[in-house]
């Protein structure tokens, strides 16, 4: 299961993004000033989420869906989870969620998700949309108006200090490097960056080198090379290879499966990656 962005060009998944929201006029309305999320599950998308920005302060999820025969399987809540921390990286203090007086189980999931009932407008529903819209045998008439105060998250320790949130895969954005393979940064600072990353059967990235950062890869699963001047070197499932600055080197997965592993970089390789040689080197 992996959560990706929307890549240019790509068409939205309008059937799912209707399942949340009927009204096409609507939904195409939000849509091109919003980031949209996918949850792909078996190669398949299973979901969307699409977060906008309304100031430099708070964020919205305007559309959340997954495919029905999906649904009840936790995905609902790794989107909204993930739309809360890109709301975090785009700075904000504040994100908002609405929904329905007949959406019942949606009402739980924002709730669980650590969203609080702030709000409700009458008749809303009844006095934007066209046609009625029942659900769970009840007439959708009024909007029901969630937030969350980011500024509360991560949660204080016993002497007021920050409480960091568990990060993974399933939280993290989703980026493809080279021709098919998969990265996920689980931490980005201008001192450190940490990267989860995955790496199919004979792929290999460009040869270059790093004049600041020093890395560290160490294999989660499956076998990796890391291709010197001199030589090459193996990793196995439990094994790491340091790269120091100014060397020139290769992942490569020379092997018939997948290989995922951890990029360790201090300082942030931002800026810092050179490709072709090293001078003085061939």
């Amino acid at each position: 299961m992996t959560i990706r962005t929307i890549g240019p060009g790509e068409r939205y998944p309008m059937d799912l993004l209707l399942l949340a929201d009927p009204e096409e006029r609507a939904v195409q309305a939000y849509l091109s000033d919003s980031e949209c999320y996918v949850l792909e599950h078996e190669g398949e998308i299973a979901g969307v989420c699409v977060l906008h920005k309304k100031d430099q302060a708070a964020a919205e999820v305007m559309n959340i869906a997954v495919q029905e025969e999906l649904q009840r399987k936790g995905f609902g809540l790794k989107l909204l989870r993930h739309a809360v921390s890109r709301a975090r990286e785009l700075g904000c203090a504040r994100i908002s969620i609405a929904t329905g007086n007949s959406s019942v189980g949606q009402l739980y999931l924002y709730q669980k998700a650590g969203f609080r009932i702030v709000g409700v407008e009458p008749d809303y529903f009844t006095r934007n949309y066209d046609n009625p819209i029942y659900e769970n045998g009840l007439l959708c008439r009024d909007r029901i108006l969630l937030s969350m105060e980011l500024e509360e998250f991560p949660l204080k320790g016993n002497r007021g200090e920050a409480v960091p949130l568990p990060v993974s895969i399933e939280t993290a954005n989703h980026y493809i490097w080279g021709a098919r393979c998969d990265g996920w940064p689980l931490v980005e600072r201008q001192d450190l960056s940490v990267k989860q990353e995955r790496m199919p059967a004979g792929t290999e990235e460009i040869r270059h080198y790093h004049k600041r950062a020093r890395q560290f890869f160490y294999v989660l699963e499956g076998k990796l090379t890391i291709t010197f001047e001199n030589g090459s070197v193996t990793a196995s499932k439990g094994q790491g290879i340091e790269v120091e600055p100014g060397v020139l080197h290769q992942a490569r997965n020379e092997s018939a499966d997948n290989v995922s592993f951890l990029v360790v970089s201090s300082p942030t390789t931002r800026g810092d990656r050179h490709e072709a040689s090293v001078p003085g080197n061939k």
